[in-house]
């Protein structure tokens, strides 16, 4: 049975930057077979560590946010 997915923020980043390894194998087998979304609060605590902290994955946090966005089919 599909499951929707929400990635949280670490989760988000790793799969952006390939760091695949950092999740467990069931997690990673209930990613590659499920449909994923971003939870809206990443978006905001990319922005808070890139703001507090320089923090900078992919450049600014909405780039990179919207990099990851692809249009429904």
């Amino acid at each position: 049975m599909e499951q929707l997915i929400y990635l949280d923020t670490h989760a988000t980043v790793w799969l952006y930057t390939d760091q695949i390894e950092k999740f467990p194998a069931k997690t990673l087998k209930l990613i590659e077979n499920n449909p994923m979304r971003i939870s809206p609060m990443v978006l905001l605590e990319l922005g808070y560590l890139h703001e507090i902290f320089g923090i900078n994955v992919g450049g600014v946090p909405r780039t990179f946010l919207m990099s990851l966005f692809r249009p429904a089919v």
